[in-house]
């Protein structure tokens, strides 16, 4: 019996443990957020001392998007810029679009990457050929079915070197517009993602990008031979750019509310499973690895750990209250206190960070639940990543 209760006072002692890191881990959510709160404050330049920079934006197939989203893009309130839209061998009427807008925007060109393409991933081409078209020093790069929020976009994104002078790369924000189901699964898994990269980024350079929104430099690009490490891989092109090139005095983050971009296309879930599954390889590529996945798993798993033990201790308190003691319902009473502080402070600090970026807020129950399940589903991609042929991931030669 002496035993039995110094195990259940283990179990309580564990349980608390476990209950103060998730709470803190909880508070954390908020780091984003905050960093968003600090750029709100940052002055704003609007003088010419700002340096000309080139949009990348890179499309496949993606005739409506650029109808839809080149005009945000072209009508920035920047006083010099260009946008050079790199068409990946498309066969709708992306190029007799860009061919009209190019007689009405001084400022846009578009060049192309060849079907025949044989010795580069084409998505990684593009980039190349955007870098090696720019004219200025400063390369955006983006996608097609990406649109900034706001006319401030580029503005704000170049600011951030005047207040980081040593940055070769800017890392911004990229979300999800709102929709349905499958994409609400997307927006909670976009922005956990990007709780952890985006800090983690300025203290110890990026372990991956926050998405496809991103100030490069073009030397820099071409002093480390753009991705001639990587060049055969089908995906994560920017991930391994950055992971390879970044540390923690040559990048900068971009957070402002109007440095934003929004993914508008539809979202399918096959697609969402692919894009997880390929980055499961893109990972296997990075450098500086160990420790942001360690500090990644440890913020996926303990909140998870914190529910099974608070559930366990409540069980174990009705358990033994009925059969032996009933103080012990008071331990089952505490742990489910527990659970209710730690549910109301996870989805409060999550929904802060979501209204600061201005993310989609989830009601806390769908918090609790996407967090719980975010474990499963990176163990999921995982084990599809195993049974998938290398060959996937890699150029096809033709």
């Amino acid at each position: 019996m002496a035993q039995e209760t110094l195990i259940n006072i283990g179990i309580c002692s564990a349980t608390f443990i476990i209950w103060v890191l998730a709470i803190l881990s909880s508070v954390s959510m908020r780091r984003l957020g905050c960093l968003v709160t600090k750029a709100r404050k940052l002055p704003l330049k609007h003088d010419q001392d700002l340096p000309p920079i080139t949009i990348v934006v890179t499309s496949h197939n993606q005739e409506a998007d650029l109808q839809r989203n080149l005009p945000m893009f072209l009508n920035q309130y920047y006083p010099n810029f260009e946008v050079i839209v790199v068409d990946i061998a498309s066969k709708d009427g992306t190029k007799d679009l860009l061919e009209h807008m190019e007689e009405e925007h001084r400022n846009l060109r578009h060049t192309f990457t060849p079907s025949t393409s044989r010795d580069i991933s084409r998505g990684r081409l593009a980039i190349t050929l955007g870098m090696k078209s720019a004219t200025n020093p400063w390369v955006l790069v983006t996608k097609a079915e990406y649109t900034p929020i706001s006319h401030n976009w580029l503005l704000h994104m170049v600011n951030t070197l005047s207040h980081h002078r040593a940055a070769e790369i800017v890392l911004g924000y990229a979300r999800y517009s709102n929709g349905n189901f499958v994409r609400r699964k997307i927006q909670h898994f976009n922005l956990w993602q990007q709780m952890l990269a985006l800090p983690y980024a300025l203290k110890n350079g990026a372990y991956r990008t926050g998405g496809d929104n991103i100030l490069y430099n073009r030397n820099l690009f071409m002093q480390h031979q753009g991705f001639a490490s990587s060049a055969t891989l089908l995906a994560g092109e920017m991930d391994i750019l950055v992971n390879r090139n970044s540390t923690r005095n040559n990048t900068a983050i971009c957070i402002h509310p109007e440095s934003i971009l929004s993914h508008n296309e539809p979202s399918e879930r096959r697609l969402w499973k692919q894009e997880r599954i390929f980055f499961q390889e893109t990972r296997t590529h990075f450098s500086r690895k160990y420790r942001y996945r360690m500090e990644y798993a440890y913020r996926v798993l303990i909140h998870l750990l914190n529910r099974l033990m608070l559930l366990m201790t409540i069980t174990l308190g009705v358990y033994f209250g009925y059969n032996e003691e009933p103080l012990w319902y008071i331990a089952s009473a505490i742990a489910f206190v527990l659970g209710l502080t730690h549910f109301i402070v996870q989805g409060a600090c999550y929904n802060y960070t979501a209204k600061m970026v201005d993310d989609r807020k989830q009601n806390y129950i769908l918090t609790s639940w996407y967090i719980s399940l975010t474990p499963l589903w990176d163990i999921s991609a995982w084990i599809r990543h195993k049974f998938t042929s290398n060959k996937q991931f890699r150029k096809k030669y033709i």
